[in-house]
């Protein structure tokens, strides 16, 4: 039993006690000087013992860090090394996700920026004069067998509102029936270029506008193809499938700063928000409902 009142500094007893009948060895005191020398205060090797655990520590961690450097870049950024170092890295990540991923840029202007008006005569487009799908269908069917592979261009035209994207779409003048973005079939013989100038002269311009002043034909978005005669349009061709009835290539529009709409009298142009469109096949079709997607590579400068 420790005595609690006995005084922490006091000389250990000088016989050591093993038992009744036991040999008694005399042990002689230590001197205060020696005590000092050869006693470790508790505090000092418990400091000694945490201080060799953290040099392990850091040990297996310089340890580690010379594996991973040899494995790969580590993820810790480097350290600029001078003020200009500094400058250099901070326009590198200024920039960063729009050169490393080499999207392609466009000016969106206000949609208040345009003029909306009517031509005289009326759009020939049977999709416009058709009554039903089924009589569609079987116009779409004759003119494939008179004609061979319906080939198709499109416009992606974008304005915007308070900074959101707008697409514009042509419709039947009374709101009624399918959305369609500006364009139409090929001639034979006509390549995408000169068939979508054509077609953006016909459905947008002014009548006596030169070749679509002011329309410029830009990217190729996407390709689509139609299987059955007047059926819904695929982003691929599918395997069985040698022959399809309708190729479509959608190409990007950018508009100028300002410009003077004027449709077919049987028609209108609306702007629909990409929000709208999106996923919504049942109200825009397949072609329509993807435009979200397509454009979603494209840098938009809204100006």
């Amino acid at each position: 039993m420790v005595d609690e009142n006995k005084p922490q500094n006091e000389a250990p007893s000088s016989e050591l006690s093993e038992g009744p009948g036991a040999h008694k060895e005399k042990v002689e005191p230590m001197t205060k000087e020696e005590n000092a020398t050869t006693s470790v205060p508790e505090e000092s090797v418990e400091r000694d013992e945490t201080e060799q655990s953290a040099t392990e520590n850091q040990d297996a961690v310089n340890a580690e860090t010379e594996n991973v450097g040899s494995l790969g870049p580590s993820s810790s950024p480097k350290k600029p090394e001078s003020p200009q170092d500094e400058e250099d890295a901070d326009d590198t990540n200024a920039l960063l996700g729009l050169d490393d991923l080499n999207l392609s840029s466009v000016d969106v202007y206000e949609l208040s920026n345009y003029t909306f008006g009517r031509k005289d005569r009326e759009s020939r487009s049977f999709g416009l004069r058709a009554k039903s799908r089924e009589e569609e269908k079987k116009h779409f069917t004759e003119r494939y067998a008179e004609l061979g592979l319906r080939r198709s261009v499109a416009a992606v035209l974008l304005v915007h509102e308070h900074r959101f994207a707008h697409v514009l779409l042509l419709q039947r003048a009374d709101g009624t029936g399918d959305f369609f973005l500006p364009g139409g079939r090929l001639r034979p013989g006509e390549s995408d270029f000169e068939g979508l100038t054509r077609k953006l002269q016909a459905k947008l311009t002014p009548d006596g506008t030169p070749k679509a002043e002011g329309l410029e034909v830009g990217e190729l978005l996407s390709n689509w193809y139609r299987i059955e005669c007047g059926g819904r349009f695929y982003p691929y061709l599918p395997a069985h499938v040698t022959a399809p009835k309708e190729e479509l290539h959608v190409y990007e529009v950018p508009l100028p700063e300002s410009f003077a709409f004027s449709v077919p009298r049987n028609m209108q142009l609306v702007a629909i928000p990409v929000y709208d469109l999106f996923n919504d096949p049942d109200t825009y079709g397949n072609v329509i409902a993807a435009v979200p997607s397509l454009i979603s590579r494209i840098h938009k400068n809204y100006c």
